[in-house]
């Protein structure tokens, strides 16, 4: 485990400088389109100037100076895992690659050999990216795991590093070959070999994940599509459209309920999530038997080792980490159990970080999960305060953080509270 080697390769920053994040482009310079579904993957045409965006049942709508190509339905090949693109060198063709490792290869793209083909079983491939002569590519797992095909060399990869992720959404390769990019859901960059950073959306409040990127011709920019159709350009990159998308409704005005299957967790609500969590560089014994580090993240069962123990995690990465677990585990269960509550963002927030804390079953089947299904929202703040104990005693920091969820659920305000402890 190389704790301190991710410091060098993940980069959250903060400032978002040279970021743009537009609205539709004017029509002199797009096209427009309507997808059916939601985009998981966009890729670059050489010239920069246009991009195919395509959809998890490999659906293909093209801008700028991207051709139009037979997609997936075109072909009735009917698949529904399809999570990443890349074009060939001539800009005439594209591949799709499957969530199992399976390769389409589209208009004048060659095929290289696939996962399926080698025997190997995965389900966690995100993306694939091109080699320069358009005879090899390499697949991303979301691990940020990289398998390399035909004449794609190998640069190292997030598990060699001993990083371990589970929200990688996409790989791009540079110009040369020689190094690519691993892009996160929340708009993080992981850079290896000779690729270079030109910001990112860590720490962007984002209204919805980000599901794919690709990089300019010079390679001197990179260009991000999210799931409700939006695009983030970054160093050299040009904006030329944006897909509008069937079945992602409208952003609500602000403080307005929606149904919780349309909501995500919010920047904010990772910050206050953290609050609480707490942050530790350096693996420790989590006084329960396993090796913990970061927010709470789990190493192995077990005590620590020494070595383990001088090791160091870098807390972007850690929060990062943080947000992918928050919103694909605890906000992923509470919109299972209530995907037709109507929530604003804030009560949203809340209850997930009461399932962070305790587990999915109080919103399931305990008590606040009740009240929900009942839709008394005022008595919810009440009933927070039943989730207290720790170890068969009432805990004073769990009085805390349920009282500051309660007054996140009500008002609206992620601080964090200190109230006198009644135990």
């Amino acid at each position: 485990m190389r704790l301190q080697a991710i410091a060098l390769t993940l980069v959250t920053g903060l400032s978002v400088t040279g970021l743009s994040v537009l609205g539709p482009a004017p029509p002199s310079i797009a096209a427009s389109s309507t997808l059916q579904q939601t985009p998981v993957a966009v890729a670059a045409t050489p010239t920069g100037r246009g991009y195919w965006v395509a959809t998890r049942s490999g659906e293909v709508a093209a801008y700028g100076d991207a051709p139009a190509v037979k997609d997936l339905p075109d072909l009735k090949v009917r698949v529904a895992n399809i999570v990443g693109a890349a074009a060939s060198p001539s800009g005439r063709g594209l591949w799709l690659a499957g969530a199992d490792g399976g390769v389409f290869a589209l208009g004048d793209a060659g095929f290289h050999k696939s996962l399926p083909g080698l025997g190997v079983r995965v389900s966690n491939v995100v993306g694939i990216a091109a080699t320069p002569s358009g005879r090899g590519y390499w697949l991303a797992g979301a691990d940020g795991g990289v398998f390399a095909f035909g004449d794609a060399g190998f640069h190292k990869s997030l598990p060699g590093l001993g990083v371990r992720v589970s929200n990688v959404v996409g790989i791009t390769a540079t110009p040369s070959g020689r190094g690519y990019w691993l892009t996160g859901s929340d708009g993080g960059v992981f850079a290896f070999g000779d690729a270079g950073f030109f910001k990112s959306l860590g720490g962007v409040r984002l209204n919805a994940p980000v599901t794919g990127m690709t990089r300019t011709p010079t390679g001197g920019g990179y260009t991000m599509v999210a799931r409700d159709g939006g695009i983030f350009t970054f160093g050299d990159a040009r904006f030329l459209g944006r897909p509008t998308v069937a079945n992602v409704p409208q952003a609500p005005a602000a403080g307005t309920r929606q149904p919780a299957r349309n909501l995500t967790v919010s920047g904010a609500g990772v910050e206050f999530i953290a609050l609480w969590e707490g942050f530790r560089a350096a693996p420790y014994d989590d006084g329960y038997g396993t090796c913990t580090v970061g927010y709470g993240f789990a190493l192995h069962a077990g005590r620590c080792t020494a070595e383990e123990k001088r090791q160091r995690m870098d807390q972007d990465l850690a929060k990062s980490m943080l947000r992918d677990k928050a919103e694909r585990t605890y906000a992923s269960a509470l919109r299972s159990a209530h995907p037709d509550l109507p929530l604003r963002q804030a009560e949203f927030d809340a209850l997930v970080s009461l399932v962070f804390n305790t587990g999915p079953g109080p919103v399931r089947t305990g008590t606040v999960g009740a009240t929900l299904r009942a839709r008394d929202y005022a008595k919810v703040p009440k009933d927070l305060l039943l989730y207290v104990n720790a170890g068969g005693r009432k805990v004073c920091g769990l009085y805390s953080r349920r009282v500051s969820e309660g007054n996140l659920f009500t008002n609206g305000s992620y601080a964090r509270l200190s109230p006198r402890c009644p135990f």
